[in-house]
């Protein structure tokens, strides 16, 4: 990433460009700094500027007359942005940075990102949701089969009431009497009990 500092010249046009090349860059009016400005307002260390991250900061290091950034003093630190002026006593200074190119790579890294994210999440999300259509689907068969097996209980029970009907006609009919007829009783409820339990654990067994 690029930086670039250019001197505003006192009628407004471009006078000199400095190029960043290290994280940390100072201007003031002593002559190590990197950018050495005159006049009785500027301090030895009068400004310096970090470039050791995303975010380019200022520091103001005078109290007495504060570097002001796009016209507003600033007090200890503000990060700047491509495009924003800020002066040292009567000298501006324009920040170039990032390329409009750049920036929008970043910005479509984001996004891609972002993007990416939410299609994980969308196929767990469909996972999810494949999973509960199969558990549904095997509740729906599972009360078809209980279903199924009542039905086929009545049909065996409605059958059962038939052989009784007849085996108790034949009885009373060759057999007379209330002896027998009680036998006959317990024997057509033996047959209806073990025709339902044949049912039941075929179904179980299946």
């Amino acid at each position: 990433m690029e930086h670039t500092i250019t001197i505003i010249g006192s009628s407004g046009a471009d006078e000199s460009k400095y190029l960043v090349s290290e994280k940390l860059l100072t201007l003031g009016a002593d002559l190590t700094c990197d950018i050495s400005l005159d006049g009785p307002l500027v301090e030895n260390i009068h400004t310096r500027l970090d470039f050791s991250s995303k975010e380019i900061k200022l520091y103001n290091l005078s109290v007495d007359n504060p570097t002001k950034v796009n016209g507003i003093p600033v007090n200890d630190m503000c990060i700047i942005t491509n495009g924003d002026i800020f002066t040292i006593s009567d000298r501006s200074f324009y920040y170039e940075g990032s390329s409009s190119r750049e920036v929008l790579e970043e910005e479509l890294d984001r996004i891609h990102s972002h993007l990416d994210a939410e299609m994980l999440s969308n196929e767990n999300l469909k996972v999810q949701i494949g999973s509960q259509k199969q558990l549904v689907k095997s509740l729906e068969d599972s009360v078809s089969s209980r279903d199924l097996l009542i039905q086929d209980l009545e049909d065996k029970f409605r059958k059962n009431q038939q052989v009784i009907s007849i085996l108790d006609t034949i009885i009373m009919t060759f057999f007379p009497g209330s002896l027998i007829s009680v036998f006959s009783y317990l024997y057509a409820y033996l047959m209806v009990y073990s025709g339902t339990v044949a049912v039941i654990a075929r179904s179980e067994a299946g």
